[in-house]
């Protein structure tokens, strides 16, 4: 176990919709990160980024704290336009400076 260690989970609220089909697709989906304290310190304005297709959509902060060995869904203010047909790689991370692994601090799906 780290002193410091923010890992990305997951992403939901995203995959709502079928591929190749705009049916539950909105203009204004919301995404949320799913993030868990592994480390044995308190976490504190953690940084998390979404991106979409390689494009930069919004960088936010998770004010906190996070407790060691909690896990906290934010959803993003920002929503994403997946209204068009076809498949989306949306990417989420986090990037808090005192975290010790960054090896687990992202996440990807395809929607």
């Amino acid at each position: 176990i780290l002193d410091n260690d923010i890992a990305t989970i997951g992403l939901s609220d995203v995959c709502n919709g079928r591929q190749a089909t705009s049916s539950e697709l909105t203009a204004t989906n919301p995404v949320t990160i799913d993030i868990v304290n592994q480390g044995i310190n308190p976490a504190t304005n953690i940084p998390v980024t979404l991106e979409v297709d390689g494009a930069l959509i919004v960088s936010e902060t998770i004010a906190g704290p996070v407790a060691p060995g909690d896990t906290v869904n934010y959803t993003f203010t920002t929503t994403v336009d997946l209204s068009q047909p076809g498949i989306y790689d949306i990417l989420a991370f986090s990037a808090w400076s005192p975290d010790s692994s960054a090896g687990n601090d992202t996440a990807a799906v395809g929607a």
